[in-house]
């Protein structure tokens, strides 16, 4: 992959507990400059090693006082902006040894085990706002376009005190007296402001006031409660959003969308799924319809009639506002771990299921029937609120949880990708699939999404678009080189991804974008490390020597470095079943003599280490070469002509001797780092044989 050595790359009262492990992931220098500019900093890329845009939280806000609810929203990163946050604590080697924040391999090089100081020191606190997927404005009027391209600011919770009549209103709603309507509008009042006090109605008991509302209030109240938890939940605080957590807001919310109180769901199948829920829910309101309105249920049913006769009394306008909250619950970072903690505590208690059915029929309601165009534009009516609100919250509870149960998401997301005409939709669906496949546990998943290549693949050349960047990400870990069984390269060669590839490359140099060229250059890698065919491909798009190109401009940035060191030399890989003919392509096409220019004694050890392996490559391909040819003769020559002809040589050993890499390599015997050491007396002790 991108970046790896030889593959390719508690209780509610107590708050949630804390992760196993800091979520992998990439920092940024803001200033982006190009690629040739020197004293770029950066990180290599692996599979599990995506730089995505981070969850964001956005508030709800009207633009007066009303009750009228903004409308849904969907997360789209901005199509131009860089992406930015605070430069790596520390820059681990990312070659042999495996990226600090990255799990992933490439083929030929077994990956070391992270430091665990320079691994912690390299989880960034997530700082990108420019970059993430964010809520639409408000809905300031009825009929106003969706639009999440210009997201409102973040709010700014302030330190005020609240008034005598804004105590009153939350103790009104505490009691649920005949106060609670008029008091529920007045605290979303004061947290649709600039500068929300939330600390202030959190120290108050607003929180449990709201979710008592939320379970209990009359329906107008219902939803200004749910408006208001999720303008809390929208707080860059971290604790502000562990509060509504704590006092189970996202148990309420959930029994909002039919999930019962104690029925962790993770599957949309199955008797006991959200699916059962969901047709009670819809027996509960024909029930109630033909009762005049009034739903009833029975002791028998439980929890699950209780729920159903919830989601069944629930509003569209109220069911969109929990699903709203629950992403921005999904979506925060905690400020220690740098992970979505409480995304986890969601998906115990069947999230995942409630936003995979909301999507299904939403999907079915909205965009079944219509189509997509290879761009992602419109060609229908746009997909509805409560579709983006779902994609959006989906695409942070998967930013989260990579692991297994989150695959059952992909047939969805493939659908959703043919034939979703919105492009809110179709970005956070895109991600969803990128962070999937980030995990090596979900690669046999992968061969779901591969119809969708005709879609992607296409728009990873965009590169203006917000579908490139996931688009590009999707496709690259579909690649996985070593794993033979679950590697899609071919197919995604078939579909164009190598010219797709180099135009989404060639984009990002000239625009100075070195996010987009390292991605660019972890798709390549993948591709390069799988098998013959599209080694080929790389070969006949001239691939190889566009990288040889970048790496001669590259300057001091020693990740973009080490990533177009990558694509050649996984090449090489005797993993990778290269025919002959191939094997001689290869060996004209210069990539020997590149690395041979960059044997430097004074570079990094991870670098050397990679040279050394690629050149040790090198030669093993020449043996195959000089075999091949030895062959040739005896069977044009014939025996006795072919033994008194000169013995064929090994072309790569003549290469070596005369561009004096024997000389580089024995400077190395003595190098400090031992690996690089034993692998240069390795190569001289095989040049000593083979001359």
């Amino acid at each position: 992959m991108g970046c790896g050595a030889s593959s390719t790359k508690g209780s509610a009262a107590a708050g949630p507990k804390p992760p196993t492990a800091a979520q992998p992931t990439t920092e940024k220098k803001s200033g982006l400059s190009p690629v040739s500019s020197s004293g770029s900093n950066g990180t290599c890329r692996t599979a599990s090693d995506i730089q995505k845009p981070q969850p964001q939280q956005q508030p709800q806000c009207s633009a007066s006082s009303g009750s009228q609810k903004a409308a849904a929203a969907s997360p789209l990163p901005p199509p131009v902006a860089p992406k930015e946050s605070a430069p790596p604590a520390s820059a681990p080697g990312k070659s042999a040894p495996a990226p600090a924040a990255g799990t992933g391999s490439r083929p030929g090089t077994p990956p070391k085990p992270a430091d665990p100081v320079s691994k912690a020191a390299a989880s960034p606190a997530p700082t990108d706002t420019s970059s993430r997927p964010v809520l639409q404005i408000p809905k300031l009027a009825a009929g106003t376009a969706l639009s999440c391209l210009t997201p409102p600011p973040p709010p700014e919770p302030s330190a005020a005190e609240l008034s005598d009549d804004t105590l009153e209103h939350v103790r009104h709603m505490a009691s649920g007296d005949g106060g609670t309507a008029a008091a529920a509008a007045h605290v979303r009042q004061l947290l649709c402001t600039a500068s929300p006090p939330i600390q202030a109605l959190l120290d108050a008991g607003t929180a449990a006031a709201l979710v008592r509302c939320l379970k209990d209030g009359p329906s107008e109240a219902k939803l200004d409660a749910a408006w208001s938890l999720t303008n809390i939940a929208a707080s860059p605080v971290f604790s502000h959003v562990e509060a509504l957590y704590k006092v189970e807001a996202h148990i309420a919310l959930l029994a909002i969308l039919g999930v019962p109180p104690g029925r962790g769901t993770r599957s949309v199948s199955g008797s006991g799924g959200i699916g059962q829920v969901l047709a009670a829910a819809a027996a509960a309101a024909a029930a109630a319809a033909a009762n005049g309105g009034v739903a009833e249920g029975t002791a028998s049913t439980g929890a699950v009639t209780t729920a159903a006769a919830a989601a069944a009394a629930a509003s569209p306008a109220l069911r969109l506002q929990a699903l709203w909250a629950l992403a921005n619950i999904a979506g925060v970072i905690h400020p220690d771990y740098k992970t979505q903690t409480l995304a986890a505590e969601i998906l115990e208690v069947g999230a995942l299921g409630a936003v995979m059915s909301i999507m299904e029929a939403e999907y079915t309601a909205t965009c079944g029937r219509e189509s997509v165009s290879a761009s992602g534009s419109r060609s229908g009516s746009s997909a509805n609120a409560a579709l983006r609100c779902a994609a959006w919250c989906l695409h942070n509870l998967a930013k989260h949880k990579r692991e297994k149960e989150m695959v059952d998401v992909i047939p969805l997301a493939t659908q959703l990708l043919l034939n979703c005409p919105d492009l809110e939709v179709l970005t956070c669906v895109a991600w969803v699939l990128a962070y999937l496949g980030s995990s090596e546990d979900n690669k046999s998943h992968l061969k779901q999404a591969l119809p969708a290549l005709p879609r992607l693949v296409p728009w990873v050349r965009e590169a203006s678009s917000t579908l490139a960047n996931p688009s590009l990400l999707c496709v690259g870990t579909m690649c996985t080189g070593y794993m033979r069984a679950l590697d899609y390269s071919s197919e995604v060669v078939e579909a164009g991804g190598v010219p797709a590839f180099l135009s989404y490359l060639r984009k990002g140099n000239e625009a100075g974008r070195r996010d987009m060229v390292m991605d660019a250059l972890f798709a390549l890698s993948n591709v390069a490390g799988a098998n013959n065919a599209t080694v080929q491909a790389l070969l006949e798009a001239g691939a190889f020597a566009e990288v040889v190109s970048l790496l001669r401009t590259v300057g001091d940035d020693e990740e973009v470095r080490m990533e177009c060191l990558y694509v050649l030399t996984n090449a090489y890989d005797p993993l990778v079943g290269v025919e002959v003919t191939t094997v001689q392509k290869l060996f004209e096409s210069g990539i020997l003599e590149e690395l041979d220019k960059q044997l430097d004694s004074s570079a990094p050890a991870a670098r050397l280490d990679l040279l050394l392996k690629g050149l040790t490559d090198g030669l093993k391909r020449g043996q195959m070469l000089m075999t091949y040819t030895a062959s040739m003769m005896l069977v044009e020559l014939g025996q006795e002509a072919a033994a008194a002809a000169p013995p064929p040589v090994n072309p790569v050993v003549e290469l070596y001797g005369r561009l004096g890499t024997v000389h580089r390599i024995q400077a190395l015997n003595s190098h400090p780092d031992s690996e690089v050491a034993t692998k240069a007396n390795g190569i001289l002790t095989v040049l000593k044989f083979m001359s």
